[in-house]
Parts: structure tokens; sequence; C-alpha cells
């Protein structure tokens, strides 16, 4: 298996690729792109439009803290993810598979994270038992994986720019 692929996604089936916090992720990535051609743009802009300097630096602010974000994955490393009370990582290492999918156990009842992370962690591993970690890593890694939190939950929409 492609060790680029175990980096990026997590055992339980997050994509450490896209999430804000990731060491080697896309958000990581092109924060540094943006602070890179915005250089000189919050000066710029406090001279040109003074109304817009706290938007600015807000904004600046904001990618200089996702730039600065170190998790190197819960496969590399002590990390547990944002879930200091996983039970998935330690549970595949000790049965020696790289995510629940290739558990013959899987869907277990050891994993209670909440609706919401317990709908996402049975579909990302049954899309991966079904057609394996590469296609499912392909299919995800130009996906925001914060929207899966939010459009599974009733009555939940995008706001309207002017609400």
């Amino acid at each position: 298996m492609n060790n680029n692929i175990l980096d990026n996604v997590a055992p339980c089936g997050l994509v450490c690729y896209t999430c804000n916090g990731c060491d080697h992720g896309i958000i990581k990535e092109r924060s540094n792109e943006l602070l890179h051609y915005l250089e000189g743009y919050d000066d710029y802009v406090f001279r040109s439009c003074p109304e817009d300097k706290n938007l600015i630096s807000n904004c600046m602010q904001v990618l200089k803290q996702w730039v600065n974000l170190d998790c190197p994955g819960c496969r590399n490393g002590d990390n547990l993810c944002q879930n200091q009370n996983c039970v998935i990582r330690p549970c595949t290492r000790e049965k020696g598979y790289d995510f629940c999918a290739r558990c013959p156990d899987f869907p277990c009842d050891k994993v209670h994270e909440g609706k919401e992370f317990n709908d996402i962690w049975l579909e990302a591993n049954k899309t991966i038992r079904e057609s394996g970690i590469e296609a499912y890593f392909e299919e995800q890694r130009n996906k925001s994986q914060y929207t899966r939190y939010m459009f599974g939950k009733a009555g939940w929409r995008l706001p309207a720019f002017d609400d």
C-alpha cells in the first residue's frame, strides 16, 4: 500500500490531508501559498481601504496559524487527532490493520463518538472495504471534510452572505 495514503488517511477514515491541522496537508500548503502571494497586501489595504484593516489582519492571522500547525497525523507520533479518547487507533494497531475496514469485526460497537462521526466512520470504512483505500483517497482528497459533519444534520443549511 502507498505510504503516502497511509499518512493522509487515519485508521477511522478521516482524511488528514484535508484537515487544517495537518502538517503535510492541502490547507497548510495553500495557506503558505496565499501568504506568499499576499505578502505586503496588508500594508497596501491599510493605506487604500482602512475600513478593511481588521478583516485583512484577521485573515492573515488565521493563515499564519494554519501554516504553524504541525499535526503529523495519528499514525505518526503520539497524536490522537482531536480526540484524546480515540479507541480506533489503538484497536487497529493492536489488531494489525491499517483501517477498521480491514477488520473482520467491522463494524463493531467500540466506536461511540457521536452520531455525525459514527456515520462518517461507517461510510468511510464501507467505501474503503468495497472500493479500496486508493479509490477512497482519490475521491476524498479534493473534498472538504468539514461539510461532511454539517450536511448530515437535519435542517442545516449554508448561511446566505447577507444573513
